[in-house]
């Protein structure tokens, strides 16, 4: 990737891999292959974990004293948004609040209509279909 001309940010999104670990396969001091990457990937993940253990760990009541109102209260929603992830419940819930059953029911039957509708091929998703397109020197080009 990097001989692509690919950045260190695209590398580390595309692989996970830490910059430090880039530079020096960049640098030619180390290579990667599939399997050490996924190595890697997990003993970084190790590495964060044991860090993140070491904050909680460090704050102490009389941090949280000296935090702004504003602190305490985005801290505490991101806490409990992190807690929630990791005991695998949602973070997020959709309500349908003052919709009755017919409403909700109306909606789902004309989803299902549309949803007909393009198995049958009323609907086209013209995205899909094959295009052809004439070039400026007069050759055909299929995309």
């Amino acid at each position: 990737m990097l001989d692509g001309g690919a950045s260190y940010s695209e590398v580390h999104a595309s692989t996970g891999l830490a910059p430090a670990t880039i530079a020096k396969v960049k640098r030619g001091e180390m290579e990667i292959d599939h399997c050490i990457a996924e190595t890697l990937k997990k003993t970084e993940g190790v590495q964060l974990t044991h860090l993140i253990h070491g904050t909680l760990n460090s704050i102490t009541g009389e941090d949280v004293q000296k935090a702004s109102f504003l602190q305490k209260v985005t801290g505490a929603g991101i806490l409990i948004d992190k807690r929630e992830l990791l005991e695998g419940r949602p973070t997020q819930r959709t309500a349908f609040a003052g919709q009755k059953d017919e409403a909700l029911d109306a909606e789902i039957q004309a989803l299902q209509e549309k949803l007909g509708a393009w198995e049958q091929g009323k609907v086209i998703n013209a995205v899909t279909l094959p295009v052809e397109i004439e070039s400026v020197d007069g050759q055909r080009i299929e995309c």
